[in-house]
């Protein structure tokens, strides 16, 4: 069957999508009734009187214009339009350039995404941002100290770092309850605000710790003056449910570059010095000086250790199944290194894995742990347990090295295990890069591993970046999960990150499930998998074999 004009047109007018033509400097042409709601007119006649339409960024028609002298359409453009009342309209606009009575015009169609993209900018707003106070989280302070650490070069000035720790904070917890404490977080977050400046960035590093980058001050006069702000303003007390509550601070003061070039070493260094505050009896400030770090020579004590523990055989895994929220079957067991030192005993990840990074030994431990984990797998394996997974967390050092896919086929081959039995965890910390890292987990996923992105949620990663990773599954952080059935924010980006994930197809594993009501939690948002104390803690292989044989 033929359609007719008459036909093309009947679609043109029912149709559910916005379907316009217009001359190239935007005046409206034609269009259907359903272009002309999107827009908040009553009809097409009425947006059609108006006569143009108008983008949120004028130069959005430009960029369409020069798509255009190449192709001939383009396909879903995201673009934002001003409506009627001046409100935004996010859209996808599908266009193609054709000629009318000997003139160039554009014809399409519009679908709307605005809820959708006020959603994603919601998420991304949560994913940069502490949810108690609104502050910059880590990531973004980090990002932010770079932007400044660059400008400060470039302008041959220094600039400070504050690191702010609230003295005794878990005293306001204990004594008046969370909530209480929760407000006067904020508070102390909005003071400050005030105390930094516009040009300044107040982040909020930890549980009760901020930390203020200062590019004003450029001296340690400056600098202690902002200190001395920070406390008095800190220390000032709050009136809240009728109680007269007030805490001290103890700051810690770096320098750029004299305390380190990088946002890394101001940090850090920032931190030791405000350590040193508090052993001088808090309350106070302190300047960072290279002799003060007190952990220095404990520091270089475990790099002298590490250097050795490998070729000792020290290390050791142990295992933490990841299970089934609806069933509790076993789905994938993840590796975590330990460390059997001869005189500290068992020694868990985060008291040496910083150490091994000034040793640069991150890449040999953790082609260790990819080779132990692969063996005991088929040791598993052969004792019967042959649908196990075994998941390998990777270091950002160990990600990003060169011989990274050589090295998985290499574990691989050696002791004969099919890829879809390794699963490979990835921080979003590591993948910042895409340009670099999204060719590397699709080379990794050419071998046929799962990839998962670990403690999802704490570094930078947006809804629109995940599309266009391959992976197959996200964890949840623990600090995430630990509030979901006491704290609404963390329980909406539980819950959103779950239906996100879904949505792509991705596997859901939330991190540090330890009570029932967070694992009920979790069932009724359909959340694929959990991992945490209530199911199981980390055992030994030998220890976690009769479990796993109950399970099959």
């Amino acid at each position: 069957m033929t359609l007719t004009p008459l036909d093309y047109r009947a679609l043109f007018e029912r149709s559910q999508a916005g379907a316009f033509r217009r001359t190239l400097d935007g005046r409206l042409l034609d269009c259907n009734d359903a272009f002309a709601r999107l827009f908040g007119y009553g009809s097409r006649e009425e947006i059609l009187a108006a006569g143009m339409i108008r983008y949120f960024n004028p130069s959005d028609s430009e960029t369409i214009l020069a798509a255009l002298r190449d192709l001939k359409s383009l396909t879903n453009l995201e673009v934002c339009f001003l409506k009627r009342d001046n409100s935004l309209l996010w859209a996808f606009e599908n266009v193609t350039l054709l000629e009318v009575d000997g003139k160039p015009c554009l014809e399409g169609i519009l679908l709307e995404i605005t809820e959708q993209r006020e959603a994603a900018e919601r998420m991304e707003h949560q994913i940069y941002h502490d949810p108690l106070t609104g502050l910059p989280n880590r990531t973004l302070l980090t990002d932010r100290l770079n932007v400044a650490l660059a400008q400060a070069k470039r302008n041959e000035k220094p600039l400070s770092v504050l690191f702010v720790d609230l003295d005794h904070f878990e005293l306001i917890n204990s004594t008046f309850g969370y909530g209480l404490g929760d407000r006067m977080l904020k508070g102390i977050a909005d003071r400050l605000n005030e105390v930094a400046g516009a040009d300044s960035t107040v982040a909020r590093f930890g549980s009760d710790e901020f930390t203020l980058v200062l590019p004003s001050a450029v001296d340690a006069e400056s600098a202690a003056m902002s200190a001395e702000l920070v406390m008095n303003s800190v220390s000032a007390p709050f009136v809240l449910d009728g109680h007269e509550v007030s805490v001290n601070a103890s700051v810690g003061i770096a320098f750029s570059p004299e305390d380190g070039e990088d946002s890394e070493s101001l940090l850090k260094n920032a931190g030791a010095a405000m350590y040193r505050a508090k052993e001088k009896g808090r309350n106070t400030y302190q300047l960072y000086s290279k002799t003060m770090n007190a952990r220095a020579f404990e520091r270089r004590s475990l790099v002298t250790s590490l250097r050795n523990a490998l070729e000792r055989n020290e290390f050791l895994l142990h295992y933490q199944p990841e299970v089934n929220v609806l069933t509790g079957k076993i789905s994938c067991i993840e590796a975590l290194i330990r460390w059997n030192h001869p005189e500290l005993g068992l020694v868990e990840p985060k008291e040496f894995m910083a150490a091994a990074e000034d040793a640069n030994l991150t890449i040999p431990i953790g082609e260790w742990v990819l080779r132990e984990a692969c063996r005991q797998l088929v040791a598993w394996h052969q004792q019967g347990l042959k649908d196990l997974r075994v998941a390998v967390n990777l270091s950002t050092a160990q990600f990003l090295q060169k011989e990274l896919v050589r090295s998985v086929q290499k574990s691989l081959f050696e002791f004969n295990v099919s890829p879809e039995h390794l699963e490979l965890e990835i921080t979003e910390n590591s993948m910042q890069d895409t340009n670099r890292t999204i060719p590397l987990l699709h080379s990794l996923r050419d071998l046929g591993v799962h990839l998962t992105i670990d403690d999802f949620g704490t570094g930078r990663s947006s809804f629109t970046e995940l599309k266009k990773t391959p992976v197959d599954s996200v964890k949840i952080d623990r600090s995430f999960v630990k509030g979901i059935t006491s704290r609404n924010d963390d329980a909406a980006i539980v819950s959103a990150v779950i239906g996100m994930a879904r949505g792509l197809n991705l596997r859901v594993v939330a991190e540090g499930v330890e009570t029932m009501d967070q694992l009920a939690f979790l069932r009724d948002r359909r959340c694929s998998e959990m991992q945490g104390y209530f199911f199981s803690r980390p055992h030994p292989a030998a220890s976690l074999e009769p479990t796993l044989r109950l399970q099959h």
